[in-house]
């Protein structure tokens, strides 16, 4: 085996492997939303137990509707250059939560980040697993 090939096999191992971007309909759809415990604790938010990624974009190039099971209702949702599903909760600035996802099987799983403009703070974190669900019709 010649060194090239070591380097390419332990490079591909340490990433991963390759992976290809979830394109937006392979995401659309419903998810029940898991948290694990917030470190440092989440400041007063009540979190959605259910969000619906809708494929409507909302802002070009490609933010897309997020409908939460709690008011205020909507959030927005992209895939980023790197295939992670970002998921923002309460996008009208300046506090909410920011989920940063991957594909795997028939969830998304990853890490949710409290925000705020102020960065006085050190931000809340938690492991959050997306569970594809079924859709219920708006009432």
């Amino acid at each position: 085996m010649r060194p090239i090939h070591v380097g390419l096999l332990i490079l591909v191992l340490a990433t991963g492997g390759c992976r290809t971007a979830p394109s937006a309909a392979q995401v659309s759809g419903c998810y029940h939303l898991e948290f694990s415990p917030w470190e440092p604790p989440l400041p007063s938010y009540v979190l959605p137990a259910t969000v619906e990624l809708r494929d409507t974009v909302i802002k070009a190039p490609n933010s897309r509707l997020a409908i939460l099971s709690r008011e205020p209702s909507k959030g927005f949702w992209q895939i980023d250059s790197d295939g992670q599903v970002e998921l923002w909760l309460d996008p009208p600035w300046p506090s909410g939560v920011k989920l940063i996802l991957r594909p795997q099987g028939d969830a998304l799983r990853g890490q949710a980040e409290w925000f705020q403009d102020e960065k006085t703070f050190h931000s809340p974190k938690a492991r959050v697993i997306a569970r594809r669900s079924r859709c219920h019709a708006a009432a």
